[in-house]
């Protein structure tokens, strides 16, 4: 029984619930949100609805679809099994980028035009397929530029997201990518060494004097000692 009830525990502590924090992270970028109901989380100039993860596991991946009658304002629907596609077998490219002429209007397509296909609702590999179908210069690009081409787009265009549950090791690495100075540049493998070089332990009492880290030196060596230990 005590072992069911540890279990129906850890799974309700999975469960994203209201007032819960979560890391929002679209491929590399990543941003800790409060979870609530009517919230609203902006990924560049995308504003995404994501109280409809209430309810949901952390670590589910969910589709960005476009709000009716609003522009980059979207909401979340869960994704069952995420499949990726290539986006256009390169069947021709040039030799070397030396004619080409990087004017501004290679591209056939206009941002009105662009927004439009976004406004579709249409998927990250059917518009980076347009772009590429109305690039002018796409074909005489060389095979590795063409490759940074759409890798690019891919990027930009990339429709879904991941809703993780907060850890040392995530919240350490955001805090490092958005801004070192938060936590005086201290990278995961610092932290690391600084928690060994301590010998923190369950059943052991540390004092720490900490200004300037953000609090993220405070929350490892909690997280060390643990919930339910002595220390």
């Amino acid at each position: 029984l005590k072992h069911n009830l540890k279990f129906t525990a850890r799974m309700e502590e999975n469960l994203i619930k209201a007032g819960s924090f979560a890391i929002i992270q679209r491929q590399n970028y990543t941003k800790l949100q409060k979870i609530k109901e009517n919230c609203t989380v902006t990924l560049g100039k995308d504003i995404i609805n994501v109280d409809s993860v209430l309810g949901h596991r952390y670590e589910e991946t969910f589709r960005m679809v476009l709000k009716p009658g609003t522009r980059r304002v979207y909401m979340l629907e869960e994704v069952s099994q995420l499949t990726l596609t290539n986006i256009k077998q390169i069947e021709e490219s040039g030799t070397d980028n030396r004619d080409i002429i990087d004017d501004g209007t290679s591209q056939g397509l206009s941002k009105t035009e662009i927004e439009d296909l976004r406004d579709q609702a249409l998927s990250s590999n059917d518009i980076v397929q347009k772009l590429v179908e109305n690039s002018k210069t796409f074909s005489s690009k060389t095979e590795y530029s063409q490759e940074k081409y759409l890798k690019k787009k891919e990027k930009k265009y990339f429709e879904y997201i991941q809703v993780r549950k907060p850890s040392i090791r995530l919240v350490a690495q955001m805090f490092y990518r958005q801004d070192p100075n938060k936590t005086l540049g201290l990278r995961i493998d610092d932290l690391s060494q600084l928690l060994t070089y301590a010998n923190v332990q369950s059943d052991g009492n540390y004092l720490l004097y900490d200004s300037g880290t953000s609090g993220l030196v405070a929350a490892s060596i909690l997280h060390a000692v643990g919930r339910d230990t002595p220390g």
